[in-house]
């Protein structure tokens, strides 16, 4: 009976010495059981899981970052048309004021200050660069830009226009040396916006 409980107490302390050889092996060895989680990720079916996530999550940021392209695309060209007619009635202004630089001093054509007004005006016998801008005084395409937060040079340019459209003498001839100031402060808006532009 003693060989029993002998060897009863070695089968124990071999099961107890097995146990804490288990334990010092899981303690110390460098690779630790999967979680559940990473078992189930590393599944085909976790697998494909976390690819069709991956690829959803990626399209839909290329589609935000094309649709942001596209709308900062069509933003420039808008700048882009109100510049060009912005810059379009500036030279036809400075053409008409040559005009009437050349005149003699009592002519009575007059034309081309009606030609002026018309371009500052937004009159409807005048033609901008597209149908768009029919209708549309200089003042109007100023304050466009403006709302582009183009520049901030635009007050003194919104000036300058109102100015331009009641330089208007009798008889209809323009003060030809004050247009030439706020046809110049015009042109520093333009060429500022462009500036800017170009960044």
């Amino acid at each position: 009976m003693k060989d029993n409980s002998r060897e009863k107490k070695a089968f124990q302390n071999i099961l107890y010495e097995e146990k804490l050889r288990k334990r010092i092996v899981d303690a110390i060895s460098p690779q630790k059981k999967e979680s559940r989680v990473f078992r189930f990720l590393n599944s085909p079916f976790g697998l494909f899981l976390l690819s069709s996530i991956l690829i959803s999550g990626l399209g839909k940021l290329y589609y935000h970052y094309d649709a942001k392209a596209k709308e900062e695309y069509q933003a420039s060209l808008e700048i882009r048309k109100v510049v060009y007619e912005c810059e379009y009635r500036l030279a036809v202004i400075d053409i008409y004021l040559g005009q009437i630089e050349a005149q003699d001093a009592k002519a009575e054509d007059t034309s081309p200050s009606i030609f002026i007004w018309q371009v500052v005006s937004g009159n409807k016998d005048y033609t901008p660069t597209l149908p768009e801008f029919k209708g549309i005084p200089l003042i109007g395409i100023i304050i466009r830009l403006n709302n582009f937060n183009m520049n901030d040079d635009a007050d003194r340019a919104k000036s300058a226009a109102i100015r331009l459209d009641f330089l208007k003498g009798p008889g209809w001839k323009y003060d030809v040396k004050q247009a030439r100031e706020e046809l110049a402060e015009l042109y520093r808006f333009t060429s500022s916006v462009n500036r800017e532009l170009i960044k």
